[in-house]
């Protein structure tokens, strides 16, 4: 496919905002623009979210998902990750979860987020109770 136009949208309150009227329309556009319009979805989201909602929902399948705050590439009709695309993030990330984890656990202002990245590991942040004395030793790995 040789797309004339590429929709690279945000989910949250972007691509899955407005009134439902407005989002029908939205998509009724994309779906008959398929043959021209290439759809990717740029968003904070995990694979597994995206199929749901494009399961379950009016919500188009994107031809292409960067995901996972962009350590996820994706695609084709299943959205699978797209490995190739995905090496260097993979080489800069180094399977480095478990370190990372040693290193925050129980850091005040810190809580682990119960979410099974591949390339990165993400906690809920509480900037009363964090100790910014983290941040170099965070710097230095």
């Amino acid at each position: 496919m040789s797309p004339a136009f590429i929709l690279a949208t945000d989910l949250d309150g972007t691509f899955l905002g407005g009134t439902e009227d407005e989002r029908r329309r939205l998509y009724d556009m994309v779906e008959s623009r398929r043959d021209e319009l290439l759809l990717v979805f740029v968003t904070g989201r995990d694979l597994p979210f995206i199929r749901t909602l494009c399961s379950d929902t009016m919500v188009p399948w994107p031809d292409y998902v960067i995901g996972d705050v962009g350590t996820t590439i994706a695609g084709g009709p299943d959205i699978a990750p797209l490995e190739e695309l995905e090496a260097p993030i993979a080489a800069a990330w180094s399977d480095r979860g478990a370190e990372v984890r040693a290193l925050l656990d129980g850091a005040p202002g810190l809580s682990l987020q119960p979410t099974p990245f591949r390339y990165r590991v993400s906690y809920d942040y509480d900037p009363a109770a964090f100790d910014p004395a983290l941040v170099p030793q965070v710097e230095a790995r």
